[in-house]
């Protein structure tokens, strides 16, 4: 049931230029490799379904953080951050509240989370899963 709306979104990009639900128009900015969108109905749609599963899923973290054996609490605050931040970039870049129009900054953050979840992962152990096991369990 998830699937729907970015399904239709895809379909809709298709066809965007029939009927303007995702993107009203693309400006390109004379002599810089920038466009600005101006987005469509159905974009905001989209955007506030994305927008409710990542609430739903930090609300699951956090209820969880409680519960959760006291070596994976790190492991879950991380995890949690990983998926703040580009979260919070696009909603900066969406709403258009960047020091610099047009520039997109999940990019950077993309780049941000995914060395947090390197160092999780390399460093914490986060997939090291008999280990962690055995631990939560003595």
């Amino acid at each position: 049931m998830t699937a729907v709306v970015p399904v239709a979104a895809l379909v809709l990009a298709w066809i965007n230029s029939s009927h303007h639900a995702i993107w009203e128009r693309i400006d390109l900015v004379p002599g810089e490799a920038l466009a600005l969108y101006r987005y469509g109905w159905f974009f905001w749609i989209l955007m506030a379904q994305h927008y409710a599963l990542n609430i739903g899923a930090a609300v699951l973290l956090i209820r969880s953080l409680s519960s959760v054996a006291h070596d994976f609490r790190q492991a879950t605050a991380v995890v949690l951050v990983v998926i703040g931040v580009p979260w919070v970039a696009n909603g900066i870049s969406v709403f258009k509240l960047g020091p610099w129009p047009g520039f997109d900054l999940v990019g950077i953050a993309v780049g941000v989370s995914g060395g947090l979840l390197a160092w999780l992962v390399l460093r914490q152990g986060l997939l090291d899963l008999v280990p962690q096991a055995r631990a939560a369990y003595m």
